[in-house]
């Protein structure tokens, strides 16, 4: 067991690290030979976001993701694969549970995805009003204007961090309550 967990976590280290430095290489690529325009049209803060959180989330939060699917996927399919040998019957309920989870997964899938957007729109402002803080914080400190400044920039990542709290709610609530539907819905079968 300990080898297979360390070819395991072997092979998952060399595929992050692919990936990881694949998706910055062909965002730097990308981004050095834009044209003008894409830099007059977007500002600085959105560019750094996303170079940030892809990278990020690449690094960060794509091993855990992928580890606690498939760990999540196994423990389901035990359950299931016992229940089954146990009471042959519940098979019958399979197919209309199995749709019930599908309709749910898709609206968690698109409520979750309007949820990261709104996230990623509200991170945006943080990017941008810190490259223009610092690019022009001589201006800033000679006009006293920086705990106007202070006090915007905590506004913005107040915003920020109530929409990434939302999200970890949400993503948490309707993991907690699959979970424990599924779990009462095997148990009353059996």
């Amino acid at each position: 067991m300990f080898v297979l967990t360390a070819i395991r976590s072997l092979c998952a280290f060399y595929f992050w690290i692919t990936a990881s430095k694949n998706l910055h290489n062909k965002m730097s690529y990308s981004v050095l030979r834009a044209k003008i325009v894409f830099f007059d049209t977007n500002p600085l803060g959105r560019i750094l976001n996303r170079f940030s959180a892809d990278v990020g989330v690449t690094d960060d939060q794509l091993p855990q993701s992928l580890h606690e699917f498939f760990v999540c996927s196994f423990l389901v399919l035990g359950g299931v694969a016992t229940t089954f040998s146990v009471l042959p019957i519940t098979l019958v309920a399979l197919p209309p549970l199995m749709c019930f989870f599908v309709h749910v997964r898709n609206d968690f899938v698109k409520t979750s995805r309007e949820l990261k957007r709104f996230e990623g729109m509200a991170r945006s402002p943080i990017f941008a009003m810190l490259s223009e803080s610092l690019s022009g914080i001589v201006t800033i400190r000679s006009n006293n204007l920086v705990d106007f400044f202070r006090r915007e920039f905590q506004a913005r990542h107040d915003a920020h961090s109530r929409l990434v709290y939302v999200y970890l709610i949400f993503a948490l609530a309707v993991r907690y309550q699959f979970s424990s539907n599924f779990l009462f819905t095997e148990n009353s079968i059996s």
